[in-house]
């Protein structure tokens, strides 16, 4: 995890503009790698592989949204091109970076704590039928959730949900579907070990299930309900149950 946070920080760091100083309130600071926690243990080969992998996505797409740093295609290209022409191990890998990249420290003038996240997919224990230990259930996409007409979704304020005799209505909330909205339609992909596992698997839109014959189901995104997202570590802070500073994905799994 470490290699490829670091290495991701690195890549996107490379193709800043020369002028940081117009950053809107951001300043960066060229720095060492040996400045870099870890760096000469991290496993750089590892890293390599992911920033290939990258790389044909860039070389293919190029970026489709712009952002504040103003990256482009056509900085990532030598270095994508370099990434092929290296030879296997870590030791080549470490060098490819330190040639082709420029570690900087970046610092806000106006939020100085930084705050750095990513998505992962989780590998969790789960079964095809519901047993004594698989209890909680994931679903299909439900053919009754529906993607609302503009006439719909200025009367609901939701871009989804579901039809009923009375009119376009919010599709089922989480506690409605715990409490058995969606039962006995036949739509439990998987029935997991763990409704924590189950939680943290829908937040991230994909993960693999393992099941007891060791054979891994691997389940992806199909659809919004439209409903808005509704943070567990914002609730545990509001309530007092957790400080700022200690708020993760580990305290939350424990509480």
């Amino acid at each position: 995890m470490r290699a490829a946070l670091a290495v991701f920080a690195l890549a996107f760091m490379a193709a800043f503009p020369a002028q940081p100083e117009a950053m809107r309130g951001a300043s960066l600071i060229a720095v060492s790698f040996g400045a870099l926690p870890g760096w000469r243990q991290a496993d750089h080969a590892a890293a390599l592989a992911a920033f290939r992998r990258s790389c044909a996505m860039i070389e293919r797409h190029g970026f489709h949204k712009k952002h504040r740093f103003n990256t482009r295609r056509a900085d990532w290209l030598a270095a994508c091109r370099a990434a092929r022409r290296v030879k296997p191990g870590k030791a080549a890998a470490r060098a490819f970076f330190e040639r082709h990249f420029q570690p900087v420290m970046a610092a806000g003038n106006q939020r100085p704590a930084g705050l750095f996240t990513g998505y992962y997919e989780p590998e969790v224990q789960g079964c095809l039928q519901r047993t004594a230990r698989c209890r909680w259930p994931l679903y299909a996409k439900p053919d009754d959730l529906v993607t609302f007409t503009p006439a719909e979704r200025k009367r609901t304020g939701l871009v989804y949900g579901r039809r009923t005799r009375g009119g376009p209505k919010p599709y089922f909330s989480r506690r409605e579907i715990e409490q058995g909205a969606l039962k006995g339609r036949g739509l439990e992909l998987v029935w997991l070990a763990s409704p924590v596992d189950r939680f943290f698997m829908q937040v991230q839109g994909s993960g693999r299930v393992r099941l007891p014959s060791g054979r891994v189901v691997r389940l992806t995104y199909a659809a919004k309900s439209g409903l808005p997202y509704t943070s567990i570590g914002k609730v545990l802070l509001e309530r007092g149950v957790l400080k700022r500073e200690d708020i993760s994905m580990q305290a939350i799994r424990l509480w």
